[in-house]
């Protein structure tokens, strides 16, 4: 077993090396223009660099603390609706076509919306988490 899961890692590796390699080529290469799609030596270059400026754990946390508000949010909200839904038979009949309207939606698409309403900041990215 442990030889089939070694050969699959190597396998695997080799897929993503060839994939970058593939990607690094076509856009050197000018078949993807770069301004489009950056090569994966021009991303690595640029991920080196907000280190070293020291702003990329700052962008990290930003981030990480929009996707834990709006993840508990979503949990908290979600659980009471369930809930209150769950013993009052009106109400989930009313929330019913809400929800199955917002589970159909794809999330990426309410972001303009949100920022159209809220503005730039945390308040769209939260908003779609919790959804």
């Amino acid at each position: 077993m442990r030889h089939r899961r070694t050969q699959v890692v190597v396998l695997q590796s080799a897929t993503l090396v060839v994939v970058l390699g593939i990607w690094e080529l076509l856009t050197r290469t000018g078949v993807i223009k770069p301004f489009l799609l950056a090569p994966p030596s021009a991303i690595g270059q640029q991920i080196v660099a907000w280190v070293r400026s020291g702003t990329l754990w700052p962008a990290i946390g930003e981030t990480l603390y929009v996707l834990l508000i709006g993840y508990l949010i979503g949990v908290v909200g979600g659980v009471i609706i369930g809930m209150v839904t769950g013993r009052v038979l009106f109400l989930r009949h009313y929330f019913d076509v809400f929800i199955v309207f917002l589970n159909s939606l794809p999330r990426l698409v309410l972001i303009p919306f949100f920022i159209i309403l809220f503005g730039f900041g945390h308040a769209p990215g939260i908003i779609v988490t919790a959804l």
